[in-house]
């Protein structure tokens, strides 16, 4: 599943560029945002790379969510999601049940991911960011949210993710 990425992000955004992956006129950096929260004992892990640009239009990111070592062998109850958002509130989620937990991307856009490629039981998504001089500057953050077991309504959420243009 493919998604324009302005359609997610606003502008407007801080940037703290660390490892360097070039599209176009772009650079962009992926860092940690802040770790997972394996409310239930299980864990998944965020990913987030550049993928090689079919054109010079758009950048493409594919972010991956993969289940951890101690994931369920009936994998997830459904597809996961990603949030996108234009900050990290680091908001503690105790308070709704789920101590440990941090809210590590605002919910500005959530996607649903579909099966990787490759599965393994992993989701992927592929967002494309328009490989526009206008983001330079833009950084924006992403969590993986799953279900991992049947019939109970816990959410999982992964590590956090930031991704710096400049």
């Amino acid at each position: 599943m493919r998604i324009p990425f302005l359609a997610l992000l606003p502008v407007g955004l801080l940037a703290s560029p660390l490892s360097a992956q070039t599209c176009g006129p772009l650079t962009f950096a992926f860092a940690a945002a802040g770790p997972g929260c394996p409310s239930s004992g299980l864990a998944s892990e965020l990913s987030a790379d550049l993928l090689p640009s079919p054109s010079l239009h758009s950048c493409p990111v594919e972010f991956t969510l993969a289940p951890g070592p101690a994931a369920p062998p009936y994998g997830w109850a459904v597809p996961p999601f990603l949030i996108l958002g234009a900050t990290n509130p680091m908001i503690d989620l105790a308070a709704i049940g789920l101590p440990g937990c941090t809210l590590l991307a605002r919910p500005d856009a959530i996607a649903a991911m579909a099966p990787s490629a490759t599965w393994g039981g992993a989701f992927t998504l592929t967002v494309l960011v328009p490989a526009s001089p206008v983001l330079i500057g833009v950084t924006g953050y992403a969590q993986g949210l799953a279900f991992a077991i049947p019939g109970v309504p816990i959410p999982l959420l992964s590590n956090g993710v930031a991704i710096s243009i400049s």
